[in-house]
């Protein structure tokens, strides 16, 4: 081993013991979400974020705070948003020492920038995640939604007062649609008012339909709707007719995404044929 690289470790490993040593103090906050990698180091991003007060400089956008609500419990909310800013923090003073260090003992810029890219994506994987989860948790709602409504419309048409019918239809079934439904009768029943508790039910579900439809269960219950049964008959066939034209449109899709290894499977023939062609004339 050459002393070059002997001196490069030696600093390497200096840096990272005595970094992990000044930042020990601080306590970490851990919330065992699957969103995060390597969440019992952050809080090394804790102590560097408090020394140069980060947060001062940090503003989630309301987008992205209406996501952390539907993902996730109220309480756990500040420190999904603490490790937000934690693990970014963290992956940079920690990682890409690391792929300094390594791009210098290899003596090879591409390896550098290689590890580079890769700490800069794990540092935005957990935003990633974040937006797929949400969009995975609104396509399944909305799928929910239109079978909802038809129990909904069958059960108020039938005389049934619609809060009843609500609590009613939670219960006939399971999924994160008929959960949040549960939510919300848990919380009427806990003395939280109509209006409240339906309006944290449309934002948890966040989905501009299913407000149109909480805002029309409050509407029912304060003010009485004489046209309830066909409100919520217009809402179902709206409802189904936009989950038919999701289906199509993830039909077409599917069938995008399937030309892709066709197009593969025939880029590989015609080497296969090309190849050995160009070789005999040569």
């Amino acid at each position: 081993m050459k002393i070059a690289t002997i001196i490069e470790l030696v600093i390497f490993l200096f840096y990272e013991l005595f970094l992990f040593v000044l930042c020990k103090k601080e306590k970490n906050q851990r919330t065992n979400s699957k969103i995060f990698w390597g969440e019992s180091l952050f809080f090394v991003g804790k102590y560097i974020g408090k020394r140069i007060n980060i947060q001062k400089f940090i503003k989630f956008s309301r987008k992205k705070e209406q996501y952390l609500f539907e993902l996730f419990d109220q309480a756990d909310i500040g420190m999904i948003k603490t490790n937000l800013v934690n693990s970014k923090i963290t992956y940079i003073f920690v990682l890409v020492p690391f792929s300094i260090f390594i791009g210098l003992i290899s003596r090879k810029i591409k390896i550098f920038i290689l590890l580079f890219f890769m700490v800069m994506a794990l540092s935005f994987s957990s935003d990633y995640m974040i937006n797929k989860q949400v969009k995975t948790r609104r396509y399944e709602i909305m799928n929910t939604y239109p079978s909802v409504l038809t129990k909904m419309s069958i059960l108020v048409n039938a005389g049934i007062p619609i809060v009843d019918a609500f609590k009613r239809v939670a219960n006939s079934g399971c999924g994160i649609f008929y959960m949040e439904m549960k939510n919300c009768v848990d919380s009427i029943d806990n003395g939280v008012p109509y209006d409240l508790a339906f309006e944290n039910f449309s934002k948890k579900c966040g989905c501009r339909e299913i407000r149109r439809f909480a805002s029309l269960c409050t509407q029912n219950i304060v003010n009485g709707d004489t046209n309830i049964v066909l409100s919520l008959c217009e809402l179902s066939n709206f409802a189904w007719n936009e989950r038919k034209t999701r289906a199509k449109l993830a039909s077409e899709q599917a069938s995008e995404l399937l030309l892709f290894p066709i197009i593969l499977m025939f880029a590989g023939i015609m080497i296969m044929v090309i190849v050995p062609t160009f070789d005999s004339l040569i």
